[in-house]
């Protein structure tokens, strides 16, 4: 203890004794004995109420950390309860969502392998039209439920209803005697007969290697346009006179319609036609041939010959002739009508002779063509185009 401590005490003593009744003269007194102390007396304050505020102190502190724990466990748990829930919800948001892509992929998928299934199908459905169509093997008869090749090559090229015919002028001697092709006589008179081989000239079809297979026009394929269905040809050209064959085996303007009766009838028609020709040495004029088949439409197998037959011959000199013969259509057959007319001698001059060449036929749609008889065009292009490189015009018709 130091020596101020028993004044100290002393005044503590003396001031919890005068209380509230302490006169001014007492606390003078006081004052002037603290003064004296100096700063004891804070320190006996602390000493004397050191234990209480202590005890509120710790109170105060054990309160506020209880409240600060209780506040804090709150907050806590909140912010727990409110992590868990907003887990939850985007945890369940999160699974919502894929299962939506889920079934929004599998809806695609299943669209997609459906398309393509359809896709498939269709290809698949296409491609069976087409089996066994392959050649030779090509269905002649239109009316199959199958589209041949040639016929779905006819609708590309030449649409339904159209009138198609093959044209060309053989050179035979008509342009001298060079090179090589030509001939005279071995293949016979044209205007009366050989239907054959004027079929055989024009299609192709046949094994003469380069003997007879000059031409002066190629052969093409060629309309019967308009609204009564006609084609004509016309040509003057002059040809060195190098000798007489010129104009005794001229130039064989050659065309070939190929007509089917879809009916169970025979039909017969009326062919208007004509043109020019010359008249010396036998195998000018000019004529109508028809090659008919020995089986129907309906059983092409069976088809072994064709017939020939002449409807039309004319043996005179002239630059123009008409002519109309009647034609018969066999029941369910397609037949092959030719028509041939030769070049006309019409003068010389200066070692030069004058030729005139014409071919038509008019009215062939509103005149021969009626209700049951049509242009047969798979039978046309497969003439044309040949594509078995055939030497049998009866496989025309097959």
């Amino acid at each position: 203890m130091g020596i101020l401590d028993p004044a100290v005490e002393l005044l503590h003593t003396k001031i919890q004794a005068l209380g509230e009744s302490a006169t001014a003269q007492d606390l003078a007194y006081l004052a002037r004995a603290i003064e004296s102390i100096g700063g004891r007396a804070t320190v006996l304050d602390v000493k004397g109420v050191g234990n209480a505020e202590m005890a509120a102190l710790v109170a105060a502190k054990n309160g506020g950390l209880q409240e600060i724990n209780d506040t804090g466990g709150a907050k806590v748990q909140a912010v727990e309860e409110t992590g868990t829930a907003q887990v939850e919800r985007v945890s369940d948001e999160g699974t919502t969502q894929q299962n939506a892509i889920q079934t929004a992929g599998q809806g695609q998928v299943s669209a997609v392998q459906t398309a393509g299934g359809n896709q498939v199908q269709a290809v698949q459905s296409a491609g069976a039209a087409f089996t066994g169509l392959i050649p030779p093997d090509w269905p002649a008869d239109g009316d199959d439920n199958a589209i041949s090749i040639p016929e779905y090559v006819g609708f590309h090229r030449i649409p339904k209803g159209s009138l198609p015919f093959i044209f060309g002028v053989v050179s035979r001697t008509g342009d001298g005697t060079w090179g090589i092709g030509q001939f005279t006589s071995q293949l016979g008179q044209f205007y009366n007969g050989q239907g054959l081989n004027q079929l055989k000239l024009i299609t192709g079809h046949h094994d003469w290697s380069n003997n007879y297979r000059a031409f002066r026009v190629p052969p093409s394929l060629q309309l019967l346009s308009g609204e009564n269905g006609q084609f004509m040809y016309r040509n003057w050209h002059a040809t060195y006179a190098v000798s007489s064959n010129v104009y005794q085996y001229p130039h064989a303007l050659l065309g070939v319609i190929f007509v089917r009766n879809t009916t169970n009838q025979d039909i017969t028609r009326t062919l208007n036609c004509g043109g020019a020709c010359y008249w010396s040495s036998g195998y000018e004029g000019a004529g109508v041939q028809v090659l008919t088949p020995d089986a129907t439409n309906e059983d092409v197998s069976a088809i072994t010959g064709l017939s020939d037959q002449s409807l039309w011959a004319y043996s005179s000199n002239t630059s123009h002739v008409s002519a109309s013969p009647n034609i018969t259509i066999p029941a369910n057959k397609t037949v092959a009508i030719v028509l041939y007319t030769s070049s006309h001698y019409y003068t010389s001059s200066y070692n030069v002779y004058h030729m005139f060449e014409h071919w038509y036929i008019h009215s062939f749609r509103s005149g021969f063509l009626t209700e049951g008889l049509e242009v047969d065009i798979p039978r046309t292009l497969k003439a044309f185009y040949n594509p078995e490189g055939s030497a049998d015009p009866i496989n025309i018709w097959k």
